[in-house]
């Protein structure tokens, strides 16, 4: 549960500071400076991505389709 909680908080959810700083950050953007803000939106939307993947490879297990090739692990 704490992981979780160390997830949502790295991921900026509202309760957590980062919220707080994500808010300051594109506060502080100009109406001009469209490229910054597009650029800044888009790395929190992949860092989120890649906060719930790392948590779903550790706590859910690994992909179970049987549909998909995976890749040999002893090569």
């Amino acid at each position: 549960m704490a992981f979780l909680f160390a997830c949502l908080g790295l991921s900026g959810f509202p309760i957590s500071p980062t919220f707080i700083g994500e808010d300051l950050i594109f506060s502080h953007i100009n109406p001009n400076e469209i490229g910054l803000a597009i650029i800044i939106a888009l790395s929190f939307v992949l860092d989120g991505i890649a906060i719930v993947r790392i948590y779903a490879r550790i706590f859910l297990g690994p992909h179970s389709k049987n549909y998909h090739s995976k890749a040999i692990r002893s090569s």
